[in-house]
């Protein structure tokens, strides 16, 4: 059964060149990692509002994942993100999704 989980943020305007520039590789370290899935999408309704989805195999899948360290590009590109998200990191909203059909 696939886990999903979303992380949903504001891009401040001043930095939205910036992350569409890096979106690529933040969705490459996901897949890199062993996510089964990743995408970045965009709200149509709402400009600069982001939502990053990723899919597991499970919840132990993600869990493990979590635990991997950050490689140090990783690590440099998530303290930008500190400053690019209106509110920084603590701002992300994360919803975690399981199958309601078995």
């Amino acid at each position: 059964m696939v886990f999903l989980v979303l992380e949903s943020y504001r891009i401040r305007d001043e930095h939205r060149a910036a992350y569409l520039e890096a979106a690529p590789a933040i969705a490459k370290n996901g897949m890199d990692l062993g996510c089964v899935w990743f995408e970045i999408y965009e709200d149509d309704d709402h400009p600069n509002e982001f939502t990053e989805m990723m899919a597991f195999d499970s919840w132990t899948h993600y869990e493990r994942l979590r635990q991997v360290p950050q490689t140090r590009e990783m690590a440099a590109l998530t303290r930008e993100m500190d400053t690019w998200i209106d509110g920084g990191l603590a701002a992300i909203r994360s919803t975690h999704l399981k199958s309601a059909i078995d």
